[in-house]
């Protein structure tokens, strides 16, 4: 994590420089100017073609799109939270005495189809949302929530009436969360038609 922003700061201290030296340079040379408006032109080129802030930029961009695009997503993120607490629990990386216990005895089927539910319930939710203000973290949080789910529901196996509470419980957090990123976004311009 500290290489990825120190290589963020070096790129944007290149940039800056590059953008000061064009700027010295017409300052001390008229003839400069356009080498000037050339190097602002081509900063801003990078920015628009990728560099350094295409991910934040990809995190806060409004979902918009084919709806088929949004199932896709709603499908698949709880999806691998599922599959991924599944795999985790069919198997044990540290000592027996540390940690969740492995997978209990009894069917899964209904644990996982349970949980994907419940992911997917408040994905759908957190699609919703992105589709109207720009939302960090929605991917995360599903499969963050799926996955630990997943994860402690299959050792211990509770009853219907626990999976119930727990799938309400997350499934009204993730609706208080899109609640608040529309309150607090407003309505939203998409990025092409910004002035």
């Amino acid at each position: 994590m500290a290489d990825s922003s120190e290589e963020h700061r070096t790129a944007r201290s290149s940039v800056a420089d590059a953008v000061a030296d064009a700027v010295v340079d017409a300052v001390a040379d008229p003839v400069a100017d356009a080498r000037a408006d050339d190097a602002v032109d081509d900063v801003a080129d990078a920015r628009a073609g990728g560099g350094v802030d295409e991910v934040d930029d990809e995190e806060n961009a409004l979902r918009t799109g084919p709806w088929w695009r949004h199932a896709l997503w709603v499908s698949f993120v709880p999806l691998a939270g599922v599959a991924v607490g599944w795999l985790d629990s069919l198997h044990r990386f540290w000592p027996e005495e540390y940690g969740v216990p492995l997978l209990a005895e009894g069917a899964v089927w209904p644990y996982l189809v349970a949980w994907f539910a419940i992911g997917a319930a408040g994905a759908a939710v957190l699609r919703t949302a992105a589709t109207r203000v720009p939302m960090r973290g929605a991917t995360v949080l599903v499969l963050a929530c799926t996955f630990m789910g997943t994860r402690l529901s299959l050792p211990g196996q509770p009853g219907p009436a626990v999976m119930a509470v727990v799938g309400a419980v997350l499934v009204l957090a993730a609706v208080g969360w899109a609640v608040l990123a529309v309150r607090r976004g407003g309505p939203q311009v998409p990025p092409d038609t910004a002035a």
